[in-house]
């Protein structure tokens, strides 16, 4: 487990650094993210947007499922299965993935979001991913600049 927030050098530039995520605790089978809820973040009715929601729950579910001492493998999102718990207007979230089935193409994991001080469930994800060689180069459908 890591001591630390754990700081990814890979993310500079692209919607994760949008989000300004936390990896908070990341270990083979679990992750803990957390995020402070910026007025970007929400909606006309100053809700957290489900947007930011689903974003989440596919980053906390390919890094629940994906720990390795190295960093994070690579993948592609196959399925996304999310329920809307209910509306949020705290200032901070978290996300906690955890790997529920791995196979040797597939990785399976379950995320639930919720208010950090409250423990108030948000949202819950199924997530399925199609693991990529390590020697792959581009993600299918994903085209580099």
């Amino acid at each position: 487990m890591l001591e630390s927030v754990y700081e990814r050098e890979d993310i500079r530039g692209t919607f994760h650094e949008v989000l300004d995520y936390k990896v908070v605790e990341w270990r083979d089978g679990h992750v803990l993210m957390e995020l402070k809820v910026k007025p970007e973040h929400r909606d006309n009715e100053n809700f957290i947007h489900d947007g930011i929601i689903s974003s989440l729950i596919d980053i906390a579910g390919f890094l629940g499922g994906d720990w390795s001492p190295n960093g994070p493998g690579r993948s592609v999102t196959i399925n996304l299965n999310i329920s809307f718990i209910d509306n949020s207007e705290v200032d901070t979230i978290i996300a906690i993935g955890k790997r529920t089935q791995n196979t040797e193409k597939l990785q399976f994991t379950k995320v639930d979001i919720l208010e950090k001080e409250s423990q108030k469930l948000i949202a819950t994800g199924q997530c399925t991913y199609k693991i990529l060689s390590p020697d792959t180069k581009e993600s299918p459908g994903v085209f580099r600049r």
